[in-house]
């Protein structure tokens, strides 16, 4: 399966690492790390070392998967040269179609007019950096902000961030995805793009969740054979007809507490998917709580967006109690660590909780071919006003191999942020948090645990 792409010296993954699942996880559980090879050696940006598979049943799916995420995380980190430059308003001026940076969902001009915010602002006369892609609705070339196609972009060894390439959003974590097909793909952007929104604007923007009742085998299961694991289903708010179900896992014998989501037309599946994410993190968060883990011993440093390991796990108080300083995804996992934080984001998802609804209730059993499920979901993100583009970032050694990764950008929806610098700006946020202001809704201040 996909032989040409392990290889320890010349393969874009050097090797395929199982992980060790705890006794009193599901012995169906499984978990391989995919190790990327080193690409600052003829690279300019750097890239994740490592990607992760996970699933229950099917150990060529969890390899696959493995496989997978560690293709997307090279492909989407190699920045190719030659691109475009301008800005939007010199772009159109050409008479050349481009995304505008105006209908994406960044930061607010509240955000913008912050003293030191971090963030330039996203003007149309902004000389930025652009690469061509498809829109899906029209098949239309469509030149995109690289800002936000590459997860690295900001990172490069040699090209700093200046007045030259200014920085206009932090790493966008939905919309890529890789596939033995581009449908494949786009299809998996697709998912991950309506899964961050909903969570963001359902938790961020007091559009609130629901419970599922999900059926006996699945509530049996997802306790583990040792019944340690308090596992609970929650639906999230979304406009667009695809269920987004959460997996909330706590862990009586470690106390951690992790959110695992999925997405998909097939709502027992969505479910299962969320309920491993769960366990993933819940492997995942093990390492923040190791002192000797290389994720503990980078927190040393000053530089670090962690803190350092606290044997009393009270991360509530190594970070402000605004949580301003929570500026990378990664910290959410950290405090939630914290048990004084786990009371308070239960206190937090009891008021969110808007009620119960069955499992059966939220499939929509679509089982059209692939390509018709995008041209469907599209109709539907453009009827809303949202225009959804496709960038090809497959690399040639990935093509030949016979595996594609794309980036899909949604305009107008929202993707998952730190709570220290959330993404505010759009149209749709804004007016949920007015909706939950005049319903009396008290917003969130803890971060999701995922």
């Amino acid at each position: 399966m996909y032989d040409a792409l392990v290889d320890p010296r010349f393969g874009v993954l050097t090797r395929l690492d199982p992980r060790c699942i705890p006794e009193h996880f599901p012995s169906s559980f499984a978990l391989t790390h995919s190790r990327i090879s080193d690409i600052s050696r003829f690279s300019d940006w750097p890239a994740d070392n490592s990607g992760a598979g996970y699933g229950f049943r099917s150990l060529d799916r969890v390899l696959g998967a493995a496989i997978g995420e560690g293709v997307e995380r090279y492909c989407g980190n190699l920045v190719p040269d030659g691109l475009r430059r301008g800005s939007y308003l010199s772009l159109t001026a050409e008479g050349v179609d481009a995304l505008d940076p105006a209908t994406v969902c960044l930061y607010s001009a509240e955000q913008h007019a912050a003293p030191r915010f971090p963030a330039s602002e996203f003007t149309g006369s902004l000389d930025v950096e652009w690469i061509d892609g498809t829109d899906l609705s029209t098949g239309s070339s469509v030149w995109v902000p690289a800002s936000l196609v590459w997860p690295s972009y900001f990172g490069s060894h040699t090209r700093p961030v200046d007045e030259d390439r200014p920085l206009t959003n932090p790493i966008i974590q939905a919309g890529l995805a890789a596939g033995p097909s581009s449908e494949f793909a786009c299809w998996g952007a697709l998912c991950e793009i309506l899964e961050r929104d909903a969570m963001t604007l359902s938790w961020y923007g007091g559009q609130g969740v629901h419970e599922v009742s999900v059926p006996t085998w699945l509530r049996q299961f997802a306790r583990g054979p040792q019944g340690r694991l308090d596992t609970r289903f929650y639906s999230f708010t979304t406009e667009f007809g695809i269920p987004v179900l959460g997996s909330l896992v706590h862990d009586r014998s470690t106390e951690f507490l992790t959110l695992g989501m999925g997405v998909g037309t097939d709502a027992v599946r969505a479910a299962e998917k969320a309920y491993a994410e769960a366990l993933q993190l819940q492997l995942f968060v093990s390492e923040y709580d190791d002192p000797t883990s290389a994720y503990m011993q980078a927190a040393q440093s000053p530089t670090s967006p962690l803190k350092p390991w606290r044997e009393d796990r009270a991360y509530g108080m190594s970070y402000r109690s605004d949580r301003r300083d929570l500026v990378d995804y990664v910290c959410h996992l950290q405090i939630h660590l914290d048990p004084e934080v786990q009371e308070q984001f239960r206190r937090e998802l009891a008021a969110a909780t808007l009620g119960s609804v069955d499992l059966s209730d939220l499939d929509t059993a679509d089982a059209a071919p692939t390509t018709d499920r995008i041209a469907a979901l599209v109709k539907v993100l453009n009827s809303a006003g949202h225009r959804v583009v496709e960038v090809d970032v497959t690399t040639a050694d990935v093509r030949a191999a016979g595996l594609h990764v794309v980036r899909v950008v949604a305009t107008g929806l929202y993707s998952s942020s730190p709570i220290g610098l959330p993404f505010l700006g759009g149209s749709r946020m804004p007016a949920a948090v007015a909706a939950a202001a005049a319903a009396g809704t008290t917003l969130p201040t803890t971060p999701l645990p995922h």
